[in-house]
């Protein structure tokens, strides 16, 4: 969920408590809409992490590490001229919303101390990091923005900061009882949608969350409610809000994050709850497993794009050999004109030229008729007779030559097939990483000796069953090596002819429930996951073996058994965890 005011006061909280009087010793700025302040106190040391992200904006200690650009931006040089060495002497959440103000103690080149504040305005796109000076003039901005770009506000330095417009909301640490009563008879609206547009501050899963607090169903209508007892629970909930302080991220049904929150939501299956002691806590594993997956989305995103390009140009390249081949006709026509001009040559002038045709009988046909054979004007008769065997030459030489095209363009594609099915079981950058490499070891993409270099050994999945390690590759890189380390008598297994992982048994004599797992492991790890039933071939690692200039993880192999297997949900949700 977006960082909401309700979310922000608990942040407040939390710096308030860790970070307040304590000084700045470095300022960092990893991006160019994010800072990182280096801070020292009494209590010890933090790392206060400002974002103005338009996606992620957000406040919160981390303890994450950020790898800034070797040239610091000149904004962050601005900052550290004016905030290195400063003190936190406030930090305060504006009227519930989603701003915040740092203040700090600061010094001037004049030796003076002065108060300078820091805004964070957490408002999606509009999101800013905002320096003022002890005069509440703007020092600089992460985001400037001038009269052109909004009529409701400039954010510029050298003119006096103006808040964003209020809205017509209720501060709720500050509400009456008596003003929301009055705004409640008013509404015609469901309850969830009143507190969204009435209470600073409040997203609707936060809304929502109070409704089922107060035991209401979140399409009640404001009119169903009694307002007054409303009123004075919603008051009193937020008088008494530190109470409800739970942080916790919310979990998918494979353990991975995808919401944070700072109290416990009776909306959600509690089995998909995970608590942390503190929100920054919880926000540090919730970005850092974030950032780590849109890195991966958009590396292999890049991937996928340059293997699908080379699928679709072998797979037009195949269609073009397709066509050579089958001209098997045109060939045998210029192969027969030839031989027909030849055959009449006796009762012909060899040397003649400019005839357009010559019409000869056809020996080759059943009935002998007459066939018309154009010709070259400028060719005499023999010269066209041996222009169109020389035709015909070049037709079955390019026959032959495509026919050796066609089996490196079908290994090509079901390579390339297969690498595409390895992305979709890569899960880490070192995984993907190995798929680059492949990529620039076969000329697809460029920087190879970079590609080497960055690229660093994943590790290949590894089950236990009845004690007896079962590897599956996840990569080609994973396949050949699994496959080149395994001894000559364990069992070698692979989907029947579709891309999928090498499975390797370690053991020659496996037992019924070992083979059947490993099986279901090769199954799944392959693009025939979603069949209903799926042939996987076995044999001993020594009748497989790599075929001369293959490519990286194409094996061939002899001497196999075949099982037949099919996965359930359950799993499918097991596997796609390992």
């Amino acid at each position: 969920m977006p960082m909401d005011g309700f979310t922000l006061h608990f942040i407040q909280n939390e710096l308030r408590e860790k970070i307040l009087y304590c000084r700045i010793d470095k300022v960092m700025m990893p991006s160019r809409d994010m800072f990182i302040f280096a801070l020292r106190g009494a209590n010890g040391s933090h790392k206060l992490l400002l974002s103005a992200s338009a996606s992620f904006a957000r406040v919160q200690l981390t303890d994450q590490k950020y790898e800034n650009p070797e040239q610091a931006p000149s904004i962050c040089m601005l900052f550290r001229k004016h905030l290195q060495g400063a003190k936190i002497t406030d930090i305060r959440q504006i009227d519930g919303d989603r701003i915040l103000h740092i203040c700090m103690e600061c010094m001037t080149e004049l030796g003076d101390l002065v108060e300078k504040t820091l805004v964070v305005e957490i408002m999606g796109k509009h999101s800013n990091i905002i320096l003022l000076n002890e005069n509440g003039i703007i020092v600089d901005a992460t985001k400037r923005v001038s009269a052109d770009m909004s009529r409701v506000r400039t954010v510029l330095p050298g003119i006096a900061y103006e808040a964003p417009p209020a809205q017509d909301k209720l501060d709720p640490f500050t509400m009456q009882e008596y003003a929301l009563v009055a705004r409640m008879e008013r509404a015609s609206c469901k309850l969830s949608r009143f507190l969204q547009d009435h209470i600073s501050g409040l997203s609707k899963p936060i809304a929502i969350e109070i409704c089922e607090i107060f035991s209401y169903d979140e399409n009640t209508f404001v009119s169903e409610v009694k307002a007054y007892a409303f009123a004075k629970r919603l008051c009193e909930f937020y008088t008494h809000l530190s109470d409800f302080y739970e942080p916790n991220l919310l979990l998918d049904s494979v353990g991975s994050p995808v919401d944070f929150f700072a109290m416990r939501y009776r909306q959600f299956a509690q089995s998909l709850i995970q608590p942390f002691n503190s929100l920054s806590e919880a926000l540090d594993h919730y970005f850092s497993n974030k950032d780590i997956k849109d890195k991966i989305k958009q590396k292999s995103q890049y991937l996928a794009r340059i293997i699908s390009n080379h699928i679709h140009r072998n797979e037009n390249r195949l269609q073009q050999l397709y066509e050579i081949m089958e001209d098997d006709k045109k060939a045998e026509e210029y192969k027969i004109y030839g031989e027909l001009i030849n055959a009449n040559l006796y009762q012909l002038n060899p040397n003649d030229r400019g005839m357009e045709s010559l019409s000869l009988p056809n020996f080759y046909s059943e009935k002998v008729e007459d066939l018309c054979i154009p010709l070259n004007i400028e060719l005499t008769i023999k010269e066209n007779a041996n222009l169109y065997f020389k035709k015909y030459k070049k037709i079955r030489k390019a026959q032959e030559l495509a026919l050796e095209q066609e089996q490196k363009a079908q290994e090509e594609i079901a390579f390339l097939k297969q690498l595409l099915m390895d992305m979709e079981n890569s899960k880490t950058s070192a995984e993907l990483d190995e798929i680059k490499l492949i990529l620039a070891m076969r000329g697809y993409i460029k920087s190879e000796r970079k590609a080497r270099k960055n690229a660093s050994q994943s590790k290949e999945i590894r089950v236990s069953v009845d004690g007896v390690s079962i590897l599956v590759g996840k990569n080609s890189i994973q396949n050949e090596r699994l496959t080149h380390a395994a001894k000559p008598d364990e069992i070698w297994m692979h989907v029947q002819g579709v891309p999928g992982s090498h499975v390797i048994i370690k053991t020659e004599n496996p037992t019924e429930q070992q083979l059947l797992e490993a099986a279901k492991l090769a199954a799944f790890f392959s693009s025939a996951r979603e069949q209903s039933s799926v042939a996987v071939d076995y044999t001993q690692k020594k009748h497989v073996r790599k075929p001369a200039q293959s490519a990286i993880g194409f094996m061939r192999y002899k001497n196999f058994k075949s099982i037949i297997v099919s996965l359930c949900e359950e799993e499918r949700a097991r596997y796609s965890q390992l």
